[in-house]
């Protein structure tokens, strides 16, 4: 019964909220630093853009975001990432359901074509979107969906990379 409580949308949603309050008190104790210092012009000179992230270093990227742009954020149609979509649009960012996957059989569970359509629809609206690159299960291996993204939707893609001094490292 507890597996079932945990799994629900509602118990995840709420843990989302939890994890942007969270992220709020890391943000309040840390110094950001932005390298290069001109990076935030040459950023928005060039919006909607693709920004991409490595997995573990998109925690604190809510706070690249002004407060009237307008980004999606593409997140997996899994659990996990029910705790994530609720986090964001905490922060508000618009969500992007779905991921890629290494096997085409997996796609289609994955949602990756339908996300990949959205996404393509957010960057045509003028909204930039926020995804990891990293394939899933392989860290730091970029896939193509967002080679293909950028190919279609004819958008930069920006790299990016968020880290705090005072962290945690999972594997």
């Amino acid at each position: 019964m507890l597996k079932r409580i945990a799994k629900s949308r509602g118990v995840r949603r709420f843990a989302g909220r939890l994890l942007a309050s969270y992220l709020r008190i890391v943000r309040r104790t840390n110094r950001f630093v932005v390298e290069p210092a001109n990076a935030e012009a040459a950023f928005y000179a060039h919006v909607p853009v693709i920004v991409t992230l490595w997995h573990g270093q998109h925690f604190m990227g809510p706070y690249l975001k002004r407060p009237h742009d307008r980004v999606a954020v593409m997140i997996s149609r899994h659990g996990d990432g029910e705790i994530n979509a609720a986090a964001a649009e905490n922060f508000g960012f618009e969500t992007v359901r779905g991921s890629g996957a290494q096997r085409a059989d997996q796609i289609r569970k994955r949602g990756g074509a339908g996300a990949l359509r959205g996404a393509l629809g957010k960057l045509k609206a003028g909204c930039s979107l926020v995804m990891t690159a990293d394939v899933p299960k392989i860290s730091r291996v970029a896939g193509d969906g967002i080679v293909t993204l950028a190919q279609l939707s004819c958008r930069p893609v920006v790299p990016v990379a968020v880290v705090t001094s005072r962290r945690w490292d999972f594997n």
